[in-house]
């Protein structure tokens, strides 16, 4: 088929054919045409209609590009990527402006984490012709290749919902970027509207879900990943997210009965294991939880996330030394980010060695100097460094950002054990005199 129609193209390029009909109905194909171009049946009816048209009739090149674009994005939409990546550059040799093949080709970029060259494929589409799922597609991309701030890519994909205000994809692309920068209400305002708007989508459950658990809402998270799993059973990452819930929720069996399905379903994904690491702690098993980190590492080679998860099961477990060796591996063998910079801080104070906790939160405080734990594991090393002035107004520093003041007992403590008891006792005062100002308000 691909090469009759390459053989078709280079008669159409000459000039255009008159209709040669095969059937005895002369308007066969452009009835196949005008069903291919509406893109209202199967994706598979649709693949069917498209080449039966162009086998059926002679087209202009304008005409054949039209059969072309729903051609290719039905084979993208049966995850017939190299088809429908062919075709998309099929269209583009034939006209290099064609709007709806620099939209296919940036998806395929984008779906392949190409997201530079996604982003280039969009820019040039909408310098073209703007449309909703260009501005989405272009501020997803800018952001995911780290070309654009958060706040950049969220303008673009503003501009998107006011072109279509119920694009689903859009709200949810715009809920996850949220979410990464932590402002988990916001997150949950669009991951809502999603489920609004597409309510039978997992994906957009599933989100929601997300975001509830991390504001420790488990029972409406429970709710909503349950309807992304009735959705779609097959939806590994919504049984990961179920498998944490349980987890946090104290329901240890069927936390565990999730990890395992998860561990089945994707045997080489690190999540699933340090799911049920995680609850196997919680049932007293610590031990067993270490040897199956252990294994796993051993069969799958470094995962950062995965040796993140031993060091600090092994620190919450105790073993400060056996954390460190794994912490320290992220240090010399990936490419560490915040929270593997505080892991290893956490790991240095257990260790009282402020040659480990000093040079981690230093990184920390170059990443995000603002953050409350950077500031609060920055006030905890200043203790254990002796500077004792400073540490205090550190973690006032810290509990302005947003520190729970339920932190002050463990820095009170720090400060005893370092024999500071009066400047602790001051500091217990403030904070209960403080307290007591609010209340009074």
């Amino acid at each position: 088929m691909r090469k009759v129609v390459h053989t078709f193209m280079a008669a159409l390029l000459v000039a255009p054919l008159p209709a040669v009909a095969k059937y005895a109905d002369p308007g066969h194909g452009i009835k196949a045409a005008s069903a291919c171009i509406a893109f209202d049946q199967s994706y598979a009816e649709t693949i069917s209609l498209c080449q039966q048209a162009m086998d059926d009739e002679a087209w202009t090149r304008k005409q054949y590009l039209e059969l072309l674009a729903p051609l290719a994005r039905a084979h993208y939409y049966l995850d017939h990527d190299q088809q429908a990546q062919a075709l998309y550059r099929e269209m583009l040799e034939l006209d290099p402006g064609f709007v709806p093949a620099l939209v296919g080709l940036g998806w395929g970029a984008y779906d392949a984490k190409n997201y530079e060259a996604a982003g280039r494929f969009f820019e040039t589409a909408l310098n073209r012709s703007p449309s909703a799922e260009i501005y989405a597609g272009l501020g997803a991309s800018l952001y995911l290749g780290g070309q654009a701030q958060v706040d950049q890519a969220i303008k673009l994909i503003d501009q998107a919902l006011a072109l279509e205000p119920d694009y689903s994809w859009a709200l949810r692309r715009k809920g996850w970027m949220l979410e990464d920068h932590n402002r988990l209400s916001e997150a949950e305002e669009a991951f809502r509207r999603a489920v609004d708007l597409t309510p039978a989508n997992a994906a957009a459950n599933f989100a929601l879900s997300h975001v509830l658990r991390r504001q420790r809402n488990w029972r409406e998270a429970l709710v909503f990943v349950n309807r992304a799993l009735e959705l779609n059973p097959g939806y590994v990452r919504a049984l990961s997210g179920r498998a944490l819930i349980f987890y946090y929720m104290d329901h240890p069996g069927p936390a565990l009965k999730d990890a395992d399905a998860v561990i089945a379903a994707r045997p080489n994904w690190a999540e699933g294991y340090v799911r049920k690491a995680r609850v196997l702690i919680k049932m007293d098993r610590a031990e067993e939880a270490h040897v199956l980190l252990g294994e796993i590492d051993d069969r799958l080679g470094y995962n950062g996330f995965l040796t993140y998860w031993r060091a600090r099961l092994l620190l919450d477990d105790g073993q400060a030394d056996r954390a460190l060796e794994q912490s320290s591996r992220i240090l010399s063998e990936g490419s560490p980010d915040l929270y593997d910079y505080l892991l290893q801080a956490r790991i240095g104070l257990a260790l009282y060695n402020r040659d480990v906790a000093r040079p981690a939160v230093d990184e920390a405080l170059s990443l995000q100097p603002g953050n409350k734990w950077v500031l609060y594991y920055d006030a905890m090393t200043l203790v254990q460094e002796h500077r004792f002035r400073d540490a205090v107004s550190r973690f006032d520093a810290a509990v302005a950002a947003g520190l729970s003041k339920r932190k002050l007992d463990e820095f009170v403590a720090a400060l005893e054990q370092q024999k500071d008891h009066a400047r602790a006792q001051q500091m217990r005062e403030r904070y209960v005199m403080d307290s007591q100002a609010r209340a009074a308000k």
